[in-house]
């Protein structure tokens, strides 16, 4: 399809290329969307920034075209309606600077975890690392306002009294600001490892100011000296990595790089969302899942082993500040790796 479409507009014959064939109507749709997933079997579209070391690629790169020279081509290509055009037109100025390569796990890292998780006689440290919007609360673009998930302050309290905790958002940094100073109180947000926003993620000017799908690699905090630093048991020799980093967050996408250090909730929008109608405590099950966590020796080969699942395992009593058991069945019990509390 992609193809297809190059071709149309002046581009180099392909194979799979019909010329003079008019777009369907599927292809226009396709063209018109922002269908971008980490299917490695789908066209997947180099960006314009060097990737970072590490980066696997398969994909080819979007020719550099603008609107102006697309509309040159119109003597090389098939007659079109003036609505073809336009979409057209539109497709090569939305995507020919702004897709970045979706991330893929280093072969290192899943053989990892591979491993059998190792229970500890001791919780380990833990890094907890907390998106904002969509996972914590629900923030419009259009909006300083946002509502808080149930269980937030209760939630952020157990999260700082017991793990290194950061932020990691892809929202502009003044907004990231802005939405820590009014859910932390200022005790809490000066324990925080670091508040980091769009400004860290990699993203080229255009990328920046558009909305993109952006992928969070836990690399680069690990690379960070003063987040090393920041741990515990530095000066003994410990160091964060993939064994004792979980990210929070509610878009599997964005933990693509390490998709095993991900706990990955329900997107909490306006109004609620189906779990929450149903009356579960998402977060008060992600703090029983990250007490189950922390007493192996390398979360990344827990969470793929026991991936959180809403009602997978065990719910929070926030009134006796312990975790208890889910009513769950004994399929439900094996999924979750037998923990009980």
């Amino acid at each position: 399809m992609d193809q297809a479409i190059w071709m149309q507009l002046g581009g180099q014959k392909s194979t799979s290329a019909v010329p003079g064939r008019p777009f369907d109507q599927r292809e226009l749709e396709e063209v018109s969307t922002n269908r971008w997933h980490p299917d490695p079997k789908a066209p997947i579209y180099q960006p314009l920034n060097i990737p970072p070391v590490g980066f696997v690629s398969h994909a080819n790169r979007l020719p550099d075209r603008t609107v102006q020279q697309v509309s040159s081509l119109s003597s090389t290509r098939p007659s079109a309606d003036e609505h073809t055009k336009d979409v057209i037109a539109k497709a090569f100025t939305a995507h020919s600077n702004v897709p970045l390569v979706v991330p893929v796990p280093d072969t290192g890292y899943i053989a990892q975890t591979a491993i059998n998780p190792t229970k500890l006689p001791v919780p380990q440290a833990l890094l907890l690392v907390l998106d904002l919007n969509g996972t914590l609360l629900y923030r419009s673009r259009a909006s300083s306002a946002y509502k808080a998930r149930p269980s937030l302050d209760a939630f952020l309290a157990y999260c700082i009294s017991n793990y290194s905790v950061m932020v990691w958002s892809s929202a502009k940094p003044h907004n990231v600001s802005a939405i820590c100073s009014r859910i932390f109180t200022p005790a809490q947000r000066q324990l925080l490892l670091g508040e980091w926003g769009r400004d860290t993620l990699d993203l080229t000017a255009e990328q920046y100011s558009a909305k993109v799908q952006v992928y969070k690699r836990l690399d680069r905090i690990w690379n960070s000296e003063a987040i090393q630093r920041a741990h515990p048991h530095f000066a003994k020799g410990h160091r964060w990595g993939q064994w004792n980093t979980l990210l929070l967050d509610d878009s599997v996408l964005k933990s693509s790089a390490q998709p095993y250090n991900a706990v990955v909730v329900p997107e909490f929008v306006k109004g609620g969302n189906k779990e929450q109608r149903d009356g579960a405590d998402v977060l008060g099950q992600v703090v029983a899942y990250l007490e189950a966590a922390r007493m192996f020796d390398n979360v990344s080969c827990y969470v793929r082993k026991y991936p959180f699942k809403i009602n997978g395992c065990c719910v929070r009593d926030w009134a006796s500040s312990s975790p208890r058991p889910a009513k769950t069945d004994s399929e439900s019990d094996s999924d979750s790796g037998g923990v009980r509390f």
